[in-house]
């Protein structure tokens, strides 16, 4: 018997029959963190499904553009802000990672605070207190001499 042809649903995908993939969306997916309960029962050529899966999303996003007055983060804490080759601009759309961006509605992060954000869901860095050398020479010892 001959096999249907698999097809991918999104409406706006510009190769829907060639994908090398296809994947069914099953109920209770959480790939990604995103919520894919509107997508159940479809399927999805590997660009879209991977698009969806990292940005919560199928259709593509125009990328704004900053003029370089804006090329700048805005998070008041960031160590090279006018240094990042990209910058996001955070808008009631953005949705990556599963994360809630809502508080960062209207700021423009680099890349390194965006990507700190997307992947810890915070944009605060986290660093472990140096250890100063006899402190650490005072565990070794302790950890040796302990029976």
């Amino acid at each position: 018997p001959d096999k249907e042809p698999k097809k991918c649903a999104f409406s706006g995908c510009t190769a829907p029959e060639s994908s090398s993939r296809f994947f069914l969306i099953n109920e209770g997916k959480t790939a990604g963190g995103q919520d894919w309960s509107p997508l159940e029962g479809s399927t999805l050529c590997d660009k879209c499904y991977c698009r969806f899966k990292v940005h919560g999303r199928l259709d593509k996003r125009q990328r704004k553009t900053l003029s370089d007055y804006d090329k700048k983060c805005t998070y008041a804490n960031c160590a090279r802000p006018l240094k990042s080759r990209t910058y996001h601009v955070i808008d009631e759309s953005t949705s990556a990672g599963g994360k809630d961006w809502k508080s960062l509605k209207g700021n423009i992060l680099c890349d390194a605070c965006y990507q700190r954000f997307l992947k810890k869901g915070t944009l605060e860095i986290s660093r472990a207190p140096p250890s100063s050398p006899s402190k650490i020479r005072q565990a070794c010892q302790a950890a040796s001499s302990a029976p």
